[in-house]
């Protein structure tokens, strides 16, 4: 007997197949190799590992991840953003990726557990999952600029777009393990075979959402995960001293690192017994480290990344300076912003107060955004525009949104009605009208 299958598309409309169309392609034998290994996959990096990244981003231009989240580094060598969560983890599934989502030559950074989500480079938040998902596939799913992910779980399969468009979903009526993906169809995007859960039995999908087998059978996929351009790790050239940098400023790349047991070392000629900086190490043995320019008054800092602190080793004013922060994510809070980066009135009798008006109500906007992002940390980021039109008796008639990034329908409802609301002087004629341009952003600090 067949199942029904229950596909859903972007406009909400839902349609059950109950005649499942003939397979379309004969499924291949699945090797023995696969039946015993399954999917081959890039491994998930081990929550042991620390790892830092020359990150290609002018805002954060540092990544650490010590196996605890992802912590940001800005230009002034601190801690800017910092993002943990329940990642998932195996072969199949790395907890997280770095690469570029979105089709402009930087990476982004993606998130596999609960919640998914995908990030900018700079650590605003691109779209979530806030369901999160049992298994996060990074592949070409919808031949659109970048790539797409496919969210897993139990009982459905759903396909995004890599800027966070819902492109489908499908609940087969069987529940789901896990799913690989290969082009089977030849029109270039990726078509899915699930696992059952709890059977050697697999079904396929199609880049549509649409199943493209009557009856579960054997794998037929080679299980080879599709090659993803990521972001690689600093080598570990500065750890073993291969590295030379001009540490001192004088212009001469003569300096290097030297760990020993508890103490980070840079040394220039005089060697080891006469070091330019010497750090006391805590939170375990260096493991990562990385040299680079972070900011734009010259010099150079030293990064390294134990599984518990981030050092940052650099000269200020001829002065050698040691920050240390936690490597752990969740160790940090989130400090949000709502900035009146421009309000421009027109038709008023006093422009500045109208002006001023505004500003009054910046307090309750700020609110906004921070009442958002203390119940989701994903929350949107970015500018809003909204112009208001304002009657002779100082009440606003309507609140247009002329623009919006955030990304984040909540911030901007809260933004608007705030406004709305709030109290103006008269106008000129019959109405004036006032654009108010507003950036929501945020960094975090350590608690």
């Amino acid at each position: 007997m067949t199942r029904g299958l229950l596909i859903y598309m972007p406009e909400g409309e839902a349609r059950v197949v109950s005649e499942l169309r003939d397979e379309r392609i004969e499924m291949k034998l699945k090797t023995a190799l696969v039946s015993l290994l399954g999917m081959v996959m890039v491994p998930a990096m081990s929550a042991a590992e620390s790892a830092v990244y020359d990150w290609p981003d002018a805002e954060a231009p540092v990544l650490v991840n010590a196996g605890e989240g992802v912590v940001l580094l800005g230009k002034d060598g601190a801690p800017m953003r910092a993002f943990d969560w329940r990642a998932n983890s195996g072969e199949r599934d790395p907890g997280l990726r770095l690469v570029d989502m979105l089709g402009d030559g930087k990476p982004e950074i993606v998130g596999a557990g609960r919640p998914s989500f995908v990030l900018r480079a700079n650590g605003e938040p691109v779209f979530e999952i806030e369901g999160g998902c049992e298994q996060l596939i990074v592949a070409d799913i919808t031949a659109s600029r970048g790539l797409d992910v496919g969210c897993v779980n139990r009982n459905e399969l759903r396909a995004f777009t890599g800027d966070g468009q819902f492109a489908w979903g499908v609940q087969p009526g069987r529940a789901l393990e896990w799913c690989q993906v290969e082009d089977v169809t030849g029109n270039v995007k990726m078509d899915f075979e699930c696992k059952l859960r709890g059977r050697d039995a697999f079904i396929r999908i199609s880049d549509s959402g649409e199943l493209l087998t009557a009856e579960p059978g054997e794998a037929g996929m080679s299980g080879e995960a599709p090659e993803l351009n990521e972001a690689v790790a600093a080598s570990d050239a500065v750890l073993k001293g291969e590295e030379r940098f001009d540490f001192d400023g004088d212009g001469k790349a003569e300096e290097r690192v030297v760990v020993g047991e508890g103490s980070l070392k840079i040394v220039g000629v005089a060697g080891e017994e006469a070091p330019l900086a010497e750090v006391a190490l805590r939170g375990g043995e260096v493991e990562a480290a990385l040299v680079k320019q972070l900011g734009e008054q010259g010099g150079v800092s030293v990064v390294a990344v134990t599984s518990a602190r981030i050092y940052v080793v650099d000269k200020v004013e001829g002065e050698v300076r040691v920050r240390d922060f936690s490597a752990d994510a969740s160790s940090y809070r989130r400090v949000p912003f709502a900035d009146l980066a421009s309000v421009y009135a027109n038709g008023f009798e006093d422009a500045a107060a109208a002006q001023e008006a505004v500003r009054a109500i910046g307090d309750r906007i700020g609110q906004c955004y921070a009442s958002r992002l203390r119940g989701n940390a994903y929350a949107g980021s970015g500018r809003q525009i909204v112009q208001l039109t304002v009657g002779q008796d100082g009440k606003v008639r309507e609140a247009m949104q002329m623009h919006s990034d955030v990304g984040d329908s909540q911030v901007e409802r809260c933004a608007r009605q705030a406004l709305e609301r709030g109290n103006y002087p008269g106008v000129q004629g019959e109405s004036g009208t006032i654009n108010v341009n507003i950036l929501f952003t945020f960094r975090d600090v350590e608690r």
